[in-house]
């Protein structure tokens, strides 16, 4: 049977639990629930982020605190990651965090003094996929929202007959990252840095 498995972020990258990449704005803390939509709710052409530029440059699977993927170029050459129809790739510029005043001029531009790097990315998900085994996956009720499944506690989900995508989310917990059994397999024999993969339970195949 095909397997699947999370994408997680490998947080023994942090130094004194302290994350790689930061958000620039407080606004930014729902960003996570903007590019895991599926209704257009995000329009942005790129991303800026604040980050230790030293360490940062380690690592293809960025932590951060902004709930989001943060790729390296290799992680994206390597998976062959481009926009499509269920995602959108959306570069990102990550502003050095040791610079203590504004990081625009007048004009919106970063200042000329002001340290980046380029060749970062994040995915803007537009299609949430419809792969979860609601019948085997365990859910936790919520008492606000009781017209719902809840919370998911337990991920089952059920293999598509075309077998799954290479790296996709899905409705019922669209903060979660899931890539298939080959996608795992070229990162890891690519050495990309930063991944943690943890194996999915997935029941056997839909044939409706």
């Amino acid at each position: 049977m095909e397997k699947c498995f999370l994408l997680k972020v490998d947080f023994s990258q942090c130094i004194d639990d302290y994350m790689s990449v930061h958000k620039l704005k407080k606004e930014d803390i729902d960003l996570s629930l903007r590019l895991n939509s599926n209704q257009s709710a995000f329009n942005q052409k790129e991303l800026h982020a604040r980050a230790n530029l030293s360490l940062v440059t380690k690592y293809d699977f960025i932590a951060n605190d902004m709930s989001i993927p943060v790729l390296s170029q290799k992680f994206v050459d390597i998976a062959n990651l481009s926009s499509e129809d269920e995602f959108d790739l959306v570069p990102m510029t990550l502003l050095d965090e040791t610079y203590s005043h504004e990081y625009y001029n007048s004009e919106g531009e970063i200042k000329k003094e002001v340290s980046y790097l380029k060749g970062y990315y994040t995915l803007n998900f537009k299609i949430l996929k419809d792969y979860c085994d609601t019948e085997k996956s365990v859910f936790r009720k919520l008492r606000s929202q009781p017209n719902s499944r809840g919370i998911v506690r337990k991920i089952v989900l059920s293999a598509p007959e075309e077998g799954f995508t290479k790296i996709f989310r899905i409705k019922e917990t669209a903060s979660k990252l899931f890539v298939s059994q080959e996608m795992k397999e070229i990162l890891q024999n690519a050495n990309i840095t930063g991944c943690l993969f943890k194996e999915v339970e997935v029941s056997k195949k839909n044939t409706t």
